[in-house]
């Protein structure tokens, strides 16, 4: 894939999704989507995808601030970004920031992959 356009921005993203299950590729993981972001710097999947990469590194602080353009760039409506940053906000022990977060993302979609997890977590925190 990357061999014949070292540019797709599609194949960088899942190779840093896929990249950033493990821990010891966190480092890979945020390299490529770095590349992504480079080449199209006005999708929000790059952005949603670069915060989640940092906070499983941990940095916080960055994971709000990339997630923050996610949103901003779709207008609010990237429902997974809402749900990564409930994360963050739930990692950062602010409890009601995740849950805002929490409902809004199972209010633009309540049926992805996340979903059964963003709903059992809504429900530990009431």
């Amino acid at each position: 894939m990357l061999a014949d356009d070292p540019e797709d921005v599609a194949a960088l993203n899942n190779l840093a999704l896929l990249a950033a299950t493990d821990d010891a590729q966190l480092d890979a993981a945020s390299a490529l989507v770095a590349r992504a972001v480079a080449c199209a710097p006005s999708r929000p999947a790059l952005h949603d995808t670069s915060g989640f990469i940092a906070w499983r590194r941990g940095a916080i602080d960055a994971a709000r601030a990339a997630l923050q353009k996610a949103l901003d760039l779709s207008n609010g409506t990237y429902a997974e970004a809402h749900y990564h940053m409930a994360l963050v906000d739930l990692s950062a022990e602010d409890a009601h920031r995740g849950a805002t977060s929490l409902r809004r993302a199972l209010e633009l979609d309540s049926d992805s992959e996340w979903s059964g997890d963003a709903r059992r977590r809504l429900a530990d925190l009431r």
